[in-house]
């Protein structure tokens, strides 16, 4: 399979691992006078896991984190994740958070164009999180232009999308990564905890179709290996 899962008898291991796998990936990249990136899911999962990344010891300086994927609010905005990563990386003295959104919020696409221009390498990570409907960053099922989304032949970086429906929690259009930009990156993590993470990853592969399922365009792509980190 061209992804590995990778279970943890607790949260507290979980996290540690993670944090662990990040700053070994950000120090080859600055070892190797590379740009440092992280591409990151936002949602409540791994925002502890950002917190206590933050106090490693790393020049921070030379790092940039950006999200894989935003709700088109405003940056002050708590359920904006460009919010959420500069409260987690209050710490990381001199880090870049790199918005894909628009400060304030408008449905556009020029900050997510600019973002992935500036950086149009490898990110050094990416972080996934998968929701029970099983999509991931905010490719969504039942999104109109969910196919251009998963696409791994389109030139598309970005896309704008809007959720049907709309998640009651966060009822917001969005930009989002596409499959084939956050696949472009050293190493690709899912992230995910609970039973019913579990049982929503066998119910894609059972599924076997990423426009039901599109968590399966990053985890079963042949040409990339997805590291599956969950714990109860």
């Amino acid at each position: 399979m061209p992804f590995e899962l990778i279970p943890y008898k607790s949260a507290a291991d979980w996290q540690r691992a993670l944090i662990k796998r990040l700053v070994a990936r950000v120090r080859e990249d600055l070892a190797a006078d590379r740009p440092a990136v992280l591409c990151l899911a936002g949602g409540s999962t791994p925002l502890a896991v950002y917190t206590e990344l933050a106090a490693a010891d790393l020049d921070w300086s030379r790092v940039t984190v950006l999200p894989g994927d935003d709700r088109c609010v405003p940056h002050t905005d708590s359920h904006s994740n460009v919010y959420q990563f500069r409260e987690a990386f209050a710490k990381a003295a001199g880090i870049t958070v790199l918005p894909i959104t628009e400060a304030d919020g408008s449905n556009g696409l020029q900050a997510a164009l600019d973002a992935t221009n500036a950086n149009p390498m490898h990110f050094s990570a990416t972080v996934l999180g998968m929701g029970n409907d099983m999509h991931t960053a905010s490719l969504f099922p039942g999104a109109v232009n969910l196919a251009a989304g998963i696409d791994k032949l389109s030139h598309t970086d970005v896309l704008q999308t809007v959720p049907d429906p709309l998640p009651p929690e966060a009822p917001y259009p969005r930009i989002t990564l596409t499959a084939q930009r956050l696949l472009r990156s050293r190493a690709v993590i899912l992230a995910i905890r609970g039973q019913a993470k579990r049982d929503a990853l066998r119910r894609a592969m059972d599924l076997g179709d990423p426009l039901q399922a599109p968590i399966l365009a990053l985890i079963n792509d042949s040409a990339t290996n997805t590291e599956i980190h969950w714990a109860p």
